[in-house]
């Protein structure tokens, strides 16, 4: 698990606990440790009543709110590595087409 989201995972469950427990200083005192990105869908989650809500989502990670600045890193990495793939075999193939191209022209079994 990533540090941010181990971070907010281990946070977020003792901050609800704390306001099940009608300890809202404490409640208070987690929720200020949260990153700001993680903060949004936080706030929504808390809407949909967790504590009594059966239907609502199991974390703040799961609302549609939820964004991770390093989620959309690994993307932008995986995009850019596909990328680099790719152009790879297109050089791979262009170098194979030039040597079979090569080894033609200088075949003793070439026909004339």
């Amino acid at each position: 698990m990533p540090e941010a989201a181990s971070f907010e995972y281990r946070n977020c469950p003792p901050s609800q606990r704390a306001q099940a427990h009608g300890d809202k200083k404490l409640a208070d005192l987690f929720e200020r440790r949260f990153l700001p990105e993680f903060r949004p869908a936080f706030e929504a989650w808390k809407k949909t009543d967790s504590l009594n809500n059966p239907n609502a989502p199991a974390g703040p990670q799961l609302m549609a709110e939820y964004r991770s600045s390093k989620t959309d890193e690994a993307a932008r990495l995986n995009d850019q590595a596909t990328e680099v793939f790719e152009r790879g075999i297109q050089g791979r193939q262009h170098s194979d087409g030039e040597r079979s191209g090569h080894a033609e022209m200088n075949s003793p079994c070439r026909s004339e």
